[in-house]
Parts: structure tokens; sequence; C-alpha cells
């Protein structure tokens, strides 16, 4: 039996444990793919947020915004600072 999932709180736990079944038969690649899926997928979604609500940003603002946002709890503020210019400076 499945923990009771404290995020999904509309799903009954025997959709949820229904779920778990169908990933867990999956292959390893099988579950990497869902994986790397799910990460583009978060990546996509915060990139279009941040164009949202700063229209004028550049690609490279973006992403540099987007790497703040995802990891500012991983890395020192000066570090941050360090990534962020990285991020922004042109290759």
């Amino acid at each position: 039996m499945i923990l009771k999932s404290k995020i999904m709180k509309d799903t009954p736990d025997f959709i949820l444990q229904k779920q778990f079944d169908i990933i867990y038969k999956k292959t390893n690649l099988e579950k990497l793919q869902i994986t790397t899926n799910l990460m583009q997928l978060s990546f996509d979604m915060a990139y279009n947020f941040i164009k949202r609500q700063n229209p004028t940003f550049s690609d490279r603002e973006i992403v540099a915004k987007r790497f703040e946002m995802m990891y500012n709890k991983e890395f020192s503020e000066e570090r941050m600072k360090q990534i962020t210019a990285f991020l922004l400076q042109e290759l």
C-alpha cells in the first residue's frame, strides 16, 4: 500500500496505488523517459511564466531568471550571482 498523498488530495488511495503499480512495472529506461519529460515540462512552464511576466526579457534573461527560480535554495547568494552572470554572457 502507498502512503497517503499530501499533494493529490482529490485522488483516492486506490487510484494512486493503481498509478504506482503501472509505473513500477515500467523499465528503468521508460521511468527515465517519464522523468526527463516531466523535468522538461516544468522547465517549459517556468520559462513561459517568466516570459509572460517579463515580455521584454531576452532568452538569456529568461533562462537566468528560471535558474534563480528553480535553484535559489541550492546555492549561496554569491554563487547564484556568478552562475546567473555566466548564463547572461554571450558565448
